[in-house]
């Protein structure tokens, strides 16, 4: 993310703290816990691609949203492969 000076990118985080680190360095903040999938939906309304960087997610929320068509990676068949 800092790499991208030019800022031809859009970050978006989803926390359940407006102040947590990844916010910081990210543009954008969505409020939800991907503990227990709160907020993705919002989140797959904002984006291209969701890219998952977390094992505590819900991979039920993520499938779902992937079934209707919405682009997770990794897939969820891997990330149920590699949840906590």
């Amino acid at each position: 993310m800092r790499a991208d000076r030019e800022q031809l990118h859009h970050f978006f985080m989803l926390d359940p703290n407006l102040d947590c680190p990844a916010v910081q360095v990210g543009r954008q903040h969505v409020s939800g816990d991907p503990a227990n999938g709160e907020g993705f939906s919002a989140l797959v309304k904002l984006v291209d691609i969701n890219i998952v960087d977390l094992e505590n997610v819900s991979v039920e929320e993520l499938s779902r949203l992937s079934q209707e068509g919405m682009e997770i990676l990794p897939q969820t068949e891997l990330l149920s492969s590699v949840v906590d």
